[in-house]
C-alpha cells in the first residue's frame, strides 16, 4: 500500500514538471472554445443566424476564413448573393486567441431576419420600378415601349432569384405581384408589330449587283422609329443592319452571296441582340437567350430573282382598293409578286411595258393580246378589302374579296380563274387588312400553281 501511494505521488510530480516545461500555447490548446469545432454558439442559434467558424495564424486570417466558412455553408443561390454583396452583411461576433498569441479563431454570423428584411426591401423597390415600366405614358414612342418591357422582364428575373433566396433563409412563400407578367406584355407587343417589305420585294438583279432593301416597322399604324433590324440571306451569314427612320423604314445596301440559283431570299428580322443592348443588357447573358430568340421571330422575307434569258416573265394588272379607295400601297399585289418570284417568275412592272393599240375601253382579251411577246403570263382582276368594326377578344377583323384570272400572253382564253372572299384578324386595322389580303393572295396562287407549275418554267413560244 505504501509503495503504491509512493508511485502515485511520483506520477503527479512528473506530470506537474512536464506541464511546467511545455509551452503555454500547447497547454491551453485543450481548452479552446467548442464553437471553433462545432460551429454552434449558444448566443447565436442556427434558427436565427447563419454561422461560420475558422482558425488562423492571425486575427485577420481567422476572421477572413470564418466569413468564407459561413458562405460555404449557405445554400448555393444564397451563397452567390452574399458572396457578391457588401462584406458588412456578415459580422464577426466572437473572437478567441491562445494564451501565447499564436493561435486565433473567429465566429462569423449572418442574421437571417435582417437579411430577409433587406431582400424584401430590394424586392419592393424593384417591384415599384416594374410597375412603372408596365404603365407607360400615353405618348411614349413605340420602340421605347418595347425597351421598357425588356427591362421589366430582366428585373423580374432578378426578383425570381431573390424569391429563391428568401425561401432559403426562412421557408415562406413570397407574395405574387398582382400585375401582368412582362413576358406576356412582350408577346402582345410582338403580336401587333408589323415588319413588311417597303421597298425591294421581287427585285430583279444581275449577278454581283448591289441591292437596296427597305423594311417597314409599324405598331398600331405608327412608325417604330429606332427599331433595329438585321437583314440576312442565310442564318449564318453576316447581317446588314439598319434602324427604322422617322417613317419606320430600315434601309440597307448589300450584295447576294455567290450562288447558281436564280431564286434568292433575304430575311429582315428584329435584331434581338441590339434590342437587349438598347435596354442596357448583355446579349451574351444566358438568362436572356430565349427572349432574344422571341424578339427575332418578327420579320419579313424579300423574294429576289437573278433572271436569265430562260426565265418566264409575268405582269400583275390588279386594281386593289381598301374601303373603296384606290390603295397607294397595294398589299395583295405585293404578296402575289413575292409568291410569283418565289415560284421562279420574273415579275415586271406595267410601267416597263410599252402597250400599244388598245381600244379606249379594252377587254381582258384585248390586253392579253397586246402583251404577246412582251411577257409570258398575265394576271388580271380586282381586289377589295374592308375592315369590319367588329372587335372580339381584342381582335379587329378585315374581309378581302377578289376576282382574278391567269392568262398566257397572246391567248384569249384564261388558263385559270379565281374568285373568293376571306377574313383576317389582327390587333389593329392595319394588321387585320394585311392578313386578309395575304391570305387571299395565297389562295389565288394555289389555284394558279397547277398552270404555272410546268408551263411557268418555260417562256411562251
Amino acid at each position: 500500500m505504501a509503495r503504491s501511494s509512493k508511485l502515485r505521488g511520483l506520477a503527479l510530480i512528473a506530470t506537474a514538471f512536464l506541464a511546467a516545461s511545455l509551452p503555454a500555447c500547447l497547454a491551453v490548446r485543450i481548452g479552446r472554445p467548442a464553437w471553433v469545432v462545432s460551429n454552434v454558439h449558444p448566443d447565436y442559434p442556427l434558427s436565427r443566424y447563419f454561422t461560420g467558424a475558422a482558425e488562423g495564424a492571425s486575427p485577420e486570417q481567422a476572421e477572413q476564413a470564418s466569413r468564407a466558412d459561413l458562405i460555404r455553408r449557405l445554400p448555393a443561390d444564397l451563397a452567390a448573393a452574399v458572396g457578391a454583396g457588401p462584406a458588412a452583411e456578415i459580422r464577426i461576433a466572437v473572437r478567441w486567441s491562445s494564451r501565447c498569441g499564436s493561435k486565433h479563431a473567429a465566429l462569423a454570423v449572418l442574421d437571417r431576419k435582417a437579411m430577409s428584411a433587406g431582400i424584401r426591401g430590394q424586392l419592393a423597390a424593384r417591384e415599384r420600378r416594374i410597375q412603372a415600366l408596365l404603365s407607360p405614358p400615353a405618348a411614349q414612342p413605340p420602340y421605347q415601349r418595347l425597351i421598357d418591357l425588356v427591362v421589366a422582364f430582366e428585373l423580374e428575373l432578378q426578383s425570381s432569384g431573390q424569391h429563391v433566396q428568401l425561401t432559403a433563409i426562412a421557408p415562406q412563400p413570397p407574395e405574387a405581384p398582382g400585375r401582368d407578367r412582362p413576358m406576356d406584355r412582350i408577346d402582345a407587343y410582338l403580336a401587333k408589330l408589323q415588319i413588311y417589305a417597303a421597298r425591294g420585294q421581287g427585285q430583279k438583279l444581275r449577278p454581283g449587283q448591289e441591292i437596296v432593301l427597305s423594311a417597314g416597322v409599324d405598331l398600331d399604324d405608327s412608325a417604330v422609329t429606332g427599331a433595329p433590324l438585321a437583314f440576312r440571306e442565310t442564318e449564318n451569314s453576316e447581317p446588314a443592319r439598319a434602324r427604322a427612320d422617322k417613317n419606320g423604314w430600315a434601309t440597307v445596301k448589300m450584295r447576294l452571296q455567290p450562288g447558281a440559283s436564280p431564286r434568292r431570299a433575304i430575311t429582315a428580322r428584329l435584331d434581338g441582340a441590339a434590342v437587349l443592348e438598347d435596354a442596357g443588357l448583355d446579349p451574351a447573358d444566358p438568362r436572356l437567350a430565349s427572349l432574344a430568340r422571341k424578339l427575332e421571330g418578327a420579320g419579313v422575307q424579300f423574294q429576289l430573282l437573278v433572271p436569265t434569258s430562260k426565265t418566264p416573265r409575268a405582269v400583275l394588272m390588279v386594281v386593289e382598293t381598301h374601303e373603296g379607295a384606290y390603295a397607294e400601297q397595294p398589299q395583295l399585289v405585293a404578296e402575289m409578286k413575292r409568291l410569283l418570284v418565289h415560284a421562279g417568275l420574273d415579275v415586271v412592272d406595267v410601267g416597263e411595258l410599252a402597250i400599244e393599240g388598245l381600244p379606249a375601253e379594252p377587254s381582258e382579251a384585248d390586253i392579253v393580246q397586246a402583251l404577246a411577246g412582251k411577257v409570258d403570263w398575265v394576271v388580271l382582276g380586282r381586289a377589295e378589302c374592308q375592315v369590319r368594326e367588329q372587335v372580339a377578344a381584342g381582335l379587329v377583323f378585315a374581309e378581302a374579296s377578289g376576282t382574278l384570272a391567269l392568262y398566257r400572253a397572246g391567248d384569249s382564253a384564261a388558263k385559270a380563274r379565281f374568285e373568293m372572299k376571306v377574313r383576317g384578324a389582327g390587333r389593329d386595322p392595319g394588321s387585320a387588312r394585311l392578313r386578309a389580303l395575304g391570305k387571299l393572295a395565297g389562295e389565288a396562287l394555289q389555284v394558279f400553281s397547277p398552270q404555272l407549275g410546268e408551263a411557268g418554267k418555260t417562256k411562251a413560244p
